[in-house]
């Protein structure tokens, strides 16, 4: 067991790492899902035939042309890449969605195929096995890591921009490390979380050019969470200069879902909504 568990954590992970190899391998698996699950179909509704469903040319036609735009869907709605904080009805809504989209667009597939007297009952049984062969890979996917990064491997090493409103913020971090994230430093004026911190976190005042570059003497960051309550435009135009000029990625706490922003998405970290500037390499 320890064989392949050094074989795997030595050998294999950084072999992945150094080749860029983990989305090539997850979309190959996506795409395995969503065929094998056009063959299921194609045996429950034409058993009497038997085969594969690519011996016949308009079941073909119609796979080649589903398959990217379900890969595309799933890309857009940005559940092609394992999460690590994220709750299982909001992967499960995430996914269900994507079978909504794509259902649609088989439907419109049906009236261009009319004349080819393509089954409903296939097509139905198809966007639910895709549904729930996708939705079941990416569950297992992500308990997985969940694992890995709960042993240690596979972090992020973070720096907070803290105020007294984020205790709750960094005790779920904290809380949770099967989600991977690691606190280097907490940048803070406040007492409250000086008290409550101190010897367990590393906690320095509010100098963030001078902290960071000391702190990367000695590990390196990942990224930069600004999870104060109240926002300092002059703070987050610093951090976000400094990020640029580093190669971290900056992540602002926001309740808007919806910026207007060209610049910046939103993502989920520790069930907070933050903006990710996308000019900052992540």
């Amino acid at each position: 067991m320890d064989f392949f568990s050094h074989l795997i954590r030595l050998r294999i992970i950084p072999f992945i790492r150094k080749w860029k190899l983990m989305n090539f391998i997850l979309g190959a698996v996506d795409i395995l899902a969503i065929g094998l699950a056009f063959q299921i179909a194609w045996y429950i509704n034409y058993l009497f035939i038997g085969g594969f469903f690519f011996t016949e040319k308009t079941y073909l036609i119609l796979f080649i042309c589903i398959l990217p735009l379900w890969l595309i869907v799933l890309y857009l709605l940005r559940i092609t890449e394992i999460p690590r904080t994220k709750r299982y009805r909001t992967l499960f809504a995430e996914y269900m969605q994507s079978a909504i989209v794509v259902a649609g667009i088989l439907l419109i597939f049906y009236f261009i195929f009319s004349n080819y007297n393509l089954s409903r009952r296939f097509l139905i049984e198809f966007t639910f096995l895709g549904f729930a062969f996708l939705f079941i890979i990416r569950l297992t996917e992500y308990k997985v890591f969940k694992l890995y990064r709960e042993k240690g491997f596979n972090f992020m090493n973070i720096v907070l921009m803290a105020d007294e409103g984020s205790v709750e913020f960094i005790e779920r971090l904290r809380s949770y490390p099967e989600w991977g994230y690691r606190i280097v430093m907490v940048l803070t004026s406040s007492g409250k979380l000086n008290e409550a911190y101190r010897g367990k976190l590393n906690i320095l005042p509010e100098k963030l050019k001078d902290a960071l570059y000391n702190i990367m003497e000695e590990v390196s960051v990942d990224e930069i969470l600004y999870i104060k309550s109240k926002i300092s435009p002059a703070e987050v135009r610093e951090a976000i200069r400094l990020c640029e000029e580093l190669g971290i990625t900056f992540r602002l706490k926001t309740d808007d879902k919806q910026p207007k922003l060209t610049n910046a998405f939103v993502t989920d970290v520790a069930y907070e909504k933050f903006l990710t500037f996308i000019n900052v390499p992540h």
